[in-house]
């Protein structure tokens, strides 16, 4: 047995019912609201069987405890063992009767009768606040707040809050907030709620306030913390989602060029941004026909703006074409929770010209100027010049050898200088790796160089 469950089997426990061989006995019939009340169930017998509990009322368990001892009387000996539960009840309600099965018989405990009292000198020194949406949807970032009022004027010295549980995700988002508020001190916290099914759910949330207290002990003096308990009783209702995305945004795509050579990249980007989460957002294609498209994977972030949810999404795209085209208007549907109905949103239509490489070589029939040249043979410089290309071309192939044993050093703009060639497997390859910035290997740069050398 511990020093705490002696020191509990030590307190005089005025409350005894019993029935049998079970009884149920509490520290205190009436409870001041805030603090803890201890339940006992006591059974005597040689096979015990507790029932498995888990709230008391509409209470839940906070802490468990057991212990058994055994007693001899005239030779026969007696094992009575002891559950011990503590529950913070916030209103008088009455503990129920348990069913113990001892020795194969079902023994039956008495209801108690408990009392709370309000503490009016608690309840003004503290609060507990919690703050929901309007409309809570189910798959859906809501968007919580949870403030704790300290009076200015009360000291404490530990807190310790107890966040409620059930078929729901709530986790914190931002960083606590503190400041003050008439004659309080406020804590604010933020959570995002995530609720896995519609229907009613339990945001009852408590805090235990922890204060000193001088406790006189055969005329010692010591400091002892004393818990109370702080609970406000939240339920809220649950809508199924009526779209995958729920909000208020705006969208808009982008080009870096709307005039390009054929086979030059434009590079598109899509945002989508405002008030909700677009966490659940799918990944939205470019379609368009006779051209080439890489897409990058969607970034999406969120915050806290105007104590709301405020989210963005980008994604990137690479288009290569040939010929002239025309990027299509993209819509996006969602929720609108500020006109409670579904709205769809476009972007503009962007018009690409292409230049092809046939048209840059072409001249145009107006700027032809007819031009005659008239040539003399100098076979004395046509030797010179013969001779010199051979040195030259000597000297250049004993250049290339030593370059070739040098370091592979990675052209400037690489990456858009080999998209027009990703139907290549291997040059894909190195497209993929150059995306996750991936080292590349020596059989991959050098093909590479070579790719490189025979495009000149």
């Amino acid at each position: 047995m511990n020093g705490k469950l002696k020191i509990l089997l030590a307190l005089i426990f005025f409350v005894n019912f019993a029935f049998g061989k079970v009884s149920v006995e509490v520290d205190k019939k009436n409870v001041i609201q805030g603090d803890s009340l201890t339940i006992i169930v006591k059974a005597q017998g040689k096979n015990i069987t507790f029932p498995n509990i888990s709230k008391i009322g509409n209470y839940q368990i906070e802490s468990v405890g057991s212990s058994q001892q055994f007693q001899s009387v005239n030779g026969v000996v007696k094992r009575e063992k002891s559950k011990f539960y503590t529950i913070t009840p916030s209103k008088s309600f009455t503990i129920p009767s348990f069913t113990i099965k001892v020795d194969g018989k079902v023994e039956t405990t008495k209801p108690i009768k408990i009392n709370v009292l309000k503490d009016t000198k608690f309840q003004n020194s503290f609060k507990l606040e919690i703050e929901t949406p309007k409309k809570i949807y189910q798959h859906y970032a809501n968007l919580i707040k949870v403030k704790f009022l300290q009076k200015t004027s009360e000291k404490i010295s530990a807190l310790s809050m107890i966040m409620p549980k059930g078929n729901f995700t709530l986790k914190p988002i931002g960083k606590e907030k503190e400041y003050y508020s008439g004659i309080y001190k406020v804590y604010e916290l933020t959570y995002e709620l995530i609720p896995e099914n519609s229907g009613n759910i339990d945001l009852t949330t408590s805090i235990k306030i922890g204060k000193n207290e001088v406790v006189d002990n055969y005329g010692f003096i010591q400091r002892s913390v004393k818990y109370k308990t702080l609970t406000t009783p939240k339920k809220v209702r649950v809508l199924p989602m009526p779209m995958n995305i729920i909000g208020n945004y705006k969208i808009s795509l982008t080009t870096d060029k709307k005039i390009v050579n054929s086979n030059t990249p434009v590079n598109a980007t899509l945002d989508i941004e405002g008030y909700g989460d677009l966490s659940n957002l799918d990944n939205i294609k470019i379609n368009i026909p006779n051209t080439t498209i890489y897409d990058e994977k969607p970034i999406i972030h969120k915050k806290i703006k105007d104590n709301k949810i405020y989210s963005t999404y980008t994604k990137k795209y690479v288009i290569l074409a040939n010929s002239d085209y025309i990027i299509p208007k993209l819509k996006f549907s969602f929720y609108s929770n500020k006109k409670d109905k579904k709205e769809t949103i476009f972007t503009k239509e962007i018009k690409i010209k292409v230049h092809s490489s046939l048209q840059n070589q072409i001249p145009n029939k107006n700027e032809i100027v007819k031009t005659e040249i008239k040539y003399k043979n100098n076979y004395l410089l046509m030797i010179i010049i013969f001779l010199a290309g051979v040195i030259v071309g000597f000297i250049l192939n004993i250049v290339l050898k030593r370059v070739k044993k040098d370091k592979f050093i990675m052209p400037k703009n690489l990456y858009k200088r080999l998209l027009p060639y990703a139907n290549d497997k291997a040059i894909s390859n190195i497209l993929y790796k150059l995306e996750k910035k991936e080292k590349l290997s020596k059989e991959e740069k050098d093909y590479i160089d070579k790719k490189l050398r025979d495009l000149h």
